[in-house]
């Protein structure tokens, strides 16, 4: 409704080093391997239709690949809201150099979950998996794909980095150049109600825990995914308090949600005495089953 295919069509007569496809709306995953099928070039950048970056980041990243022969750059992003900006640095404000096996002891094990110090921020479980704000070196990706929102819900990125990482030898984390993530935009799969988040969920564990087997990953893998599980039941929560049901309904399927995450045994072996008050006495609650005061606690944010 924007002319966006239009306007993709002038810059592409512009220049040949533009491709544009136009497709039916299949999805981000998609449209992202149609994206990656296609690249021709060394190295490899997302950018979702409703962000943008800063003027400089290409320059950046391609200064650090060409510097330092890495596999990947990251980059903190800033959340762009209607009236403030809000600065991420996901890794701190330090350029940060990661090679060989300190690429999958530091950053890889981060996309099955948190251990230790890092669950005082149960909140940071997810600020590494997004695909954006990370330029790739393209053969590092290879034959890896995009799983379908319908499979694995929202958590694509998360998946699609598990597996990349793997593969790198080294990653630069350069906190001079900042992805622009639209937060306005309150109908995105983020904001909006899944009636299949359960499932979905639990598909992704199954591929992670699947890749520790495969791999034979160690044992901090296996308990950070034990982790990630009992800390989604925030993102379950939520997603309840994002449908537009009544207080009572959403009350609940709150409490069928706490029954789900009871009989899966999220909480077996989640080490509670690593979290901050706030966060012990919710999850606590959440363990208890304890609806009301998990309905509270929720809502208020």
């Amino acid at each position: 409704t924007d002319e966006s295919g239009k306007i993709c069509d002038e810059y592409k007569a512009k220049t040949n080093r533009i491709t544009v496809v136009h497709q039916h709306n299949a999805g981000l995953p998609a449209a992202r391997n149609v994206g990656l099928q296609l690249a021709e070039g060394e190295y490899v950048l997302f950018v979702d239709s409703d962000d943008w970056i800063d003027l400089h980041y290409v320059f950046i990243c391609m200064k650090e690949f060409e510097d330092n022969g890495v596999d990947c750059v990251m980059t903190p992003y800033i959340r762009e809201f209607k009236d403030t900006s809000q600065k991420r640095y996901i890794l701190g404000k330090e350029r940060l150099s990661f090679k060989g096996a300190e690429v999958q002891s530091q950053l890889q094990r981060r996309f099955w979950g948190i251990l230790g110090e890092e669950l005082k921020f149960p909140l940071n479980l997810d600020v590494l998996n997004m695909a954006w704000s990370k330029m790739y070196r393209r053969e590092r990706i290879g034959n890896i794909t995009f799983t379908p929102v319908k499979i694995i819900g929202s958590v694509e990125d998360g998946w699609f980095n598990a597996q990349v990482f793997g593969r790198l030898n080294s990653v630069i984390y350069q906190p001079e150049a900042f992805y622009h993530y639209n937060k306005i935009n309150d109908t995105s799969i983020v904001h909006s109600y899944r009636n299949d988040l359960f499932q979905t969920r639990n598909n992704f564990y199954k591929l992670l825990n699947d890749y520790i087997y495969r791999y034979k990953l160690g044992d901090e893998y296996k308990r950070a995914l034990n982790n990630r599980k009992a800390l989604s039941c925030m993102d379950l929560s939520r997603n309840v308090m994002n449908s537009d049901f009544t207080v009572l309904k959403k009350y609940k399927m709150l409490g069928n949600i706490l029954a789900e995450v009871s009989r899966a045994g999220y909480y077996n072996d989640f080490p509670f005495y690593e979290l901050s008050l706030k966060w012990k006495i919710y999850h606590g609650l959440c363990h208890k089953r304890i609806t009301i005061g998990v309905y509270i606690m929720t809502w208020l944010g």
